[in-house]
């Protein structure tokens, strides 16, 4: 038998590349829960799981999202816009995301309410 060939039982012995790639648990396959598009336009399904929630769960929430300034669905296809989700959610946290100039000197009175509501067990 020459060393570079194999035979047809030892060749479909050998595990494809999408066959290695794939997570096995126990004996079971085990796929990926969902893939979150990198951005564009989604459905409602792919919005709720970009915000952490099941499917009715965000359809309940969303008029009380929209009114605090979630973007609302697109009027003629009904898709949620994944760039916009992600520039709200980031508002939410300004100091956090508003560019590297925000973690500069804060003013004197927000943190003085702040550390006050701190202490007395209230945030705004």
């Amino acid at each position: 038998m020459r060393l570079g060939c194999l035979g047809r039982a030892e060749r479909s012995n050998r595990k494809s590349d999408d066959q290695r790639s794939t997570l096995h648990h126990g004996g079971r396959l085990m796929a990926p829960r969902f893939r979150l598009l990198p951005g564009g336009d989604v459905p409602a399904t792919i919005a709720a799981q970009r915000m952490g929630m099941m499917p009715e769960a965000f359809r309940a929430a969303l008029p009380n999202l929209i009114a605090r300034g979630f973007p609302k669905p697109d009027p003629d296809t009904g898709n949620f816009d994944m760039d916009a989700i992600d520039a709200w959610r980031r508002t939410r946290h300004p100091h956090l995301f508003a560019g590297r100039a925000e973690f500069g000197a804060r003013d004197a009175s927000t943190v003085a309410s702040d550390r006050i509501a701190a202490q007395r067990g209230q945030w705004k």
